[in-house]
């Protein structure tokens, strides 16, 4: 007989890659909601190689909700999202692109809550 795991408490990597976007609104977004949960949720943002004035800007930004780590190249779109993997903690992984625009102050409430109710995975694309 198969049993599905159900996690108590989800635990969650937000893992947002960046390229010549400014990050204030995402950053602020996440970093309210983020505050209002009680599970383990950390946010991951790799830059691929901005350029100084993104980077700049970016850095205290994202290190205020997260981790920013900053490359010297740009590894492309599937390496990169790879890439975080070295630097993740958490096993359920949440991808968004650095211009993503959230517009339910719920998000991360209504995605764990998936997690909790035994769902495997999810995918979706704008």
């Amino acid at each position: 007989m198969l049993s599905r795991l159900r996690l108590a408490e989800p635990m969650l990597s937000i893992c947002i890659p960046i390229f010549r976007f400014p990050m204030e609104r995402l950053t602020q977004s996440l970093g309210k909601m983020k505050d209002r949960l009680d599970e383990e949720v950390e946010i991951i943002f790799i830059d691929a190689a901005s350029g100084p004035p993104f980077m700049e800007m970016n850095r205290a930004i994202c290190e205020s909700v997260g981790t920013y780590i900053p490359l010297n190249q740009n590894l492309g779109r599937a390496r990169i999202r790879n890439h975080f993997l070295q630097f993740t903690q958490y096993e359920w992984l949440l991808f968004l692109d650095c211009d993503s625009l959230i517009t339910d102050e719920d998000f991360l409430q209504k995605f764990l809550a998936d997690f909790k109710d035994g769902v495997q995975g999810v995918c979706c694309g704008g």
